[in-house]
């Protein structure tokens, strides 16, 4: 991914792989991908206020995760997920030594729910955590029983891969950096870059 642009970088980038939090945005929106699992209505209304719904319970989850410390490390009752992949694993136990490198070293993730029928495969206080998180969205969960779609499960965080910057000549920046599929270079921007004036700047 090449993107130029003319705003202020963060200190946050840094010449090593960094991550970052995986927000999702619905289906339909340039970009979109918060669908996931095989679901019911494909397209239309229906799939996007399916997509958007779900979507907004695993961004509250991840917004929850980030505000205890909790997103970028496994806990007892997690289900994880392997880097680049779907797979997901019960983590059923405190990690070992051996997990919590792999977690370090961005090859394995914490995961958020894709709300939808069946079990999300959860337990202990993370189960409890997300079913008090996705209770607080009565409207979305309607929606999701309305119109079907299985559970699934997202990563909390994406790994930024050969990350680089090079200054233009009228003053921006251009970045380049590597996602697994289904990241958003919108997400890594949001982390990134100070947009504090843009607004003011781009009606001048």
């Amino acid at each position: 991914i090449i993107l130029s642009f003319s705003f202020t970088l963060c200190s946050c980038w840094a010449a090593s792989a960094p991550y970052m939090r995986a927000g999702l945005m619905p289906r339909g929106y340039p970009g979109g991908g918060g669908g996931g699992g095989r679901r019911g209505p494909r397209g239309g209304r229906e799939g996007f206020v399916l997509s958007a719904a779900r979507s907004l319970v695993f961004n509250a989850v991840l917004a929850a995760r980030v505000s205890d410390g909790s997103w970028g490390r496994l806990r007892e009752g997690d289900r994880a997920n392997l880097d680049g992949r779907n797979a997901v694993f019960a983590v059923d136990a405190p990690p070992d030594a051996g997990l919590l490198a792999r977690v370090a070293a961005l090859d394995v993730h914490p995961t958020g729910p894709l709300p939808g029928r069946g079990e999300s495969g959860t337990a202990g206080e993370v189960r409890r955590l997300e079913q008090a998180v996705a209770a607080g969205f009565p409207e979305a969960l309607r929606w999701i029983e309305a119109f079907g779609g299985e559970a699934a499960r997202r990563p909390l965080r994406i790994a930024v891969r050969d990350p680089r910057r090079e200054a233009s000549a009228d003053g921006g920046w251009t970045l380049e950096f590597s996602l697994r599929a289904g990241g958003f270079a919108t997400a890594v921007l949001r982390e990134l870059v100070d947009f504090e004036g843009f607004e003011e700047a781009a009606n001048d």
